[in-house]
């Protein structure tokens, strides 16, 4: 801009509010302040511990899925070679064949980026959609887990069952403020429709019931089920 207003002139409370990146932090030049600096080195560190994290089979046998692992040997392999958790494994496709198909919502849960989160707030997740969902006729495919899978891991297990809808459940891109948060997607399949998000969903963000209640209006929208879902509110 040709003049330049004072920080202090647009709010530098407000500006940092509205954005992860560190802003605001009273300081110019090619050096900033040593406490942002060990903030940035703080957060990289939380980051890259949540990333290595993994989901225990007890937690996936606890909240009754069906696992599966992509093509990815490791966390590892999931960060340095994002295509191969993009696909499922041949054993995995083999046990997909005997999944339900042709559903009207096929739930999938993917440990993704931020496999705490899974751990963290899944089961929480799982439990309000089920609440939602009884008050709907739709048909349900087998509820799958997703071992070093990453979002477009949805769209093998779309390919292979047919659903009319997918709902993902994925560990979101960690951050420092939010390390274990998920990320849901309502996802049209066969049947068409907007795909609809619902991010930071965690202690302290969303929360699971609101996040349940979004998604599952967002899956009576695509299956054409919205007159019950407006009695549900």
């Amino acid at each position: 801009m040709s003049t330049p207003r004072s920080p202090s002139r647009v709010g530098r409370t407000t500006l940092a509010t509205q954005t992860r990146a560190h802003v605001a932090v009273g300081r110019t030049g090619p050096r900033v302040r040593w406490s942002t600096r060990a903030a940035v080195v703080l957060g990289d560190a939380i980051v890259a511990d949540v990333t290595g994290e993994s989901v225990s089979p007890s937690v996936v046998a606890r909240m009754k899925l069906t696992e599966l692992t992509s093509l990815a040997p490791s966390r590892h392999d999931v960060l340095q070679n994002p295509p191969n958790a993009y696909r499922l494994d041949a054993r995995s496709r083999t046990r997909l064949k005997r999944c339900r198909q042709r559903p009207d919502v096929q739930i999938v849960v993917c440990d993704g980026l931020a496999p705490g989160a899974i751990t963290s707030h899944a089961r929480a997740l799982l439990t309000a959609l089920a609440q939602r969902l009884r008050t709907h006729s739709f048909r349900q495919g087998t509820p799958i887990f997703v071992r070093n899978g990453r979002t477009a891991i949805a769209d093998e297990v779309t390919r292979a069952v047919r659903p009319r809808a997918v709902c993902l459940i994925v560990g979101q891109r960690p951050h420092a403020r939010a390390p274990h948060a998920l990320t849901a997607h309502v996802i049209p399949g066969r049947a068409s429709g907007a795909t609809v998000t619902v991010r930071d969903i965690h202690t302290g963000g969303v929360t699971p019931r609101a996040a349940a209640r979004t998604l599952v209006e967002a899956l009576a929208a695509i299956l054409g089920d919205t007159a019950r879902a407006r009695r549900r509110r």
